[in-house]
């Protein structure tokens, strides 16, 4: 059985334990979205801007200035919990700390793929190249979200803890 040393004194590693430390790496996890999410969009907002279309930038574009808006504001949300679950790994009970870790990590996720694939619009699809820095972060923030298994499995693990339901309804 793995031993955990704490204050000096050794013991067996608990079920207690292993929850903590998924706690963590769920915020990790959540907080590693938030830079993808937030790295993307400081390369796209500034191209939106130079990038010309029809003669003026598409950055003028009602339609690109409110998919910009929507990611904005899914990054921030992300944001807000992603620093509650780290927050939780801190100072909530384990098990409190890993259902704020997997609330994160289902938003982070879900926010974090709509926020990139919106890069790759606002790049007209040629973020879906190599020329293009953007599918570098579409591709990170897909890797990033299977992390700990993906948004789909954290909400059916709050859902059987939570609940005590199985899958579905039931």
């Amino acid at each position: 059985a793995p031993v955990v040393a704490v204050a000096g004194q050794r013991r067996l590693f608990t079920a207690e334990d292993l929850t903590a430390w998924s706690a963590l790496g769920l915020a990790l996890t959540s907080a590693d979205l938030v830079g993808i999410m937030r790295g993307v969009l400081d390369v796209t907002v500034p191209y939106a801007a130079e990038r010309r279309q029809y003669g003026v930038p598409v950055g003028s574009f009602q339609a690109v200035q409110h998919l910009l808006a929507d990611a904005r504001c899914l990054m921030e949300g992300s944001l807000s919990a992603a620093l509650h679950a780290g927050g939780a790994a801190d100072e909530l009970a384990p098990a409190e700390a890993r259902a704020a870790g997997r609330v994160a990590k289902a938003y982070c996720a879900r926010a974090a793929r709509t926020v990139c694939e919106t890069a790759v619009q606002v790049f007209g699809g040629m973020g879906n190249t190599w020329e293009c820095i953007v599918h570098v972060y579409l591709r990170r923030a897909l890797l990033s979200s299977q992390w700990f298994g993906d948004d789909g499995e954290q909400l059916r693990q709050l859902q059987r803890e939570r609940l005590g339901g199985t899958d579905g309804l039931s």
